[in-house]
């Protein structure tokens, strides 16, 4: 399993392959060995409406780059890369994505370009995640690539209904938002969110195909240790 201190995100939305080659390599540098590639949302849910996108390279596309410069040494242009390189490339999934088939083989398409783990989207409601872990197994994914199953510590039921409102690859069921504002005041949600996220943890721990947890934190760093020990993570 990558270790989730030696990561980094990529996205494609606003690099070009160039770009793409140079953040690789100057995470090499740093010492990170693992690379999670995305496509990216629209710069207009970023808070970026006027920002020209890129895409010059989808998330598939950038993980075959990425695993070329792994097994050439090489870049895209045939300029060697200088001393040793080597980055463990993972992708992203969202199980809730429907329909099932097209979503599999999407997934599908990026273990074959090279991912070696899937990080999925914040999970709150096993069940689809189950059936997604299904397709995925009949499809040889969970024997090609770990599954890293994300959580999210919710701080409150109004940071539910934002990210449900904001982002369509949300699911949070309702029972959760109802849990979370039944649970009083600031304080007492965060607690209750914790909670949430803690048995969630539970039950990934006991799911077949998961490989793994990694904290989406939503830039709340500090909650990580104490979800950690509350979930004997650490």
């Amino acid at each position: 399993m990558p270790e989730w201190s030696r990561s980094i995100q990529l996205v494609s939305r606003d690099r070009n392959r160039i770009a793409i080659q140079s953040d690789v390599l100057g995470a090499a540098t740093l010492g990170i060995g693992n690379m999670i590639c995305l496509t990216g949302y629209h710069q207009s849910l970023m808070g970026y409406p006027e920002s020209a996108n890129v895409y010059d390279i989808d998330s598939v596309q950038m993980i075959a780059v990425i695993q070329g410069m792994n097994a050439q040494q090489s870049l895209l242009n045939g300029e060697h890369i200088e001393g040793d390189f080597a980055m463990t490339v993972g992708a992203v999934a969202n199980p809730y994505m429907r329909p099932l088939p097209l979503n599999i083989m999407k997934v599908a398409k990026k273990v074959q370009a090279g991912a070696t783990f899937i990080q999925t989207q914040a999970i709150f409601d096993l069940e689809p995640l189950t059936e997604w872990l299904d397709a995925a197994k009949k499809e040889g994914i969970t024997d090609k690539a770990a599954i890293l199953a994300g959580v999210m510590p919710l701080e409150s039921a109004e940071e539910a209904g934002k990210l449900l409102s904001t982002f369509t690859d949300y699911v949070i069921p309702d029972r959760v938002v109802e849990r979370m504002r039944d649970a009083g005041d600031a304080a007492a949600q965060k607690k209750e969110g914790l909670a949430i996220c803690t048995e969630i943890i539970a039950k990934l721990k006991a799911t077949e195909g998961i490989k793994g947890v990694h904290i989406l934190s939503g830039g709340r760093e500090a909650v990580v240790p104490e979800l950690m020990t509350a979930a004997g993570l650490s």
